[in-house]
């Protein structure tokens, strides 16, 4: 058992939700590198239409 913030946790449940942490943040960093693709290809789809209009 563990002691967190006053209060008593048993290991198996400890270990639940360190795994549970665990995937969620490798969620969250799937997420952000999608949401930087997303973002790159926006970009250079807004520069490529730029180019053309001002041409």
């Amino acid at each position: 058992m563990k002691i967190i913030f006053n209060t008593v946790i048993d290991l198996e449940t400890l270990q639940k939700m360190e795994a549970y942490i665990e995937k969620a943040l490798q969620e969250a960093e799937q997420d952000q590198k999608q949401y930087l693709n997303k973002a790159y290809l926006t970009d250079v789809a807004l520069k490529e239409y730029l180019q053309r209009i001002t041409q």
